[in-house]
């Protein structure tokens, strides 16, 4: 399929996907349950990054890569 022959709303979609990949190589995917519940029973271990830690460094690649698109 062209993009000439798509219309405005399957274009967006098609934007949003590249997006999100970029972003997140595993975007779409789902965990399967042997992850899910690995993650379930280790989600009181405190030994991680915390969340917030993890938030601030997101959101400073955020910034570059939109930075680096402009």
């Amino acid at each position: 399929m062209k993009v000439s022959d798509m219309t405005v709303e399957e274009l967006e979609v098609l934007i949003e996907r590249v997006v999100g990949k970029m972003l997140d190589p595993d975007y779409g995917l789902e965990l399967n349950d042997e992850l899910k519940d690995y993650l379930e029973s280790h989600k009181d271990d405190k030994s991680g990054i915390p969340h917030e830690e993890v938030k601030k460094q997101l959101e400073e690649k955020l910034k570059m890569v939109t930075q680096c698109s402009l």
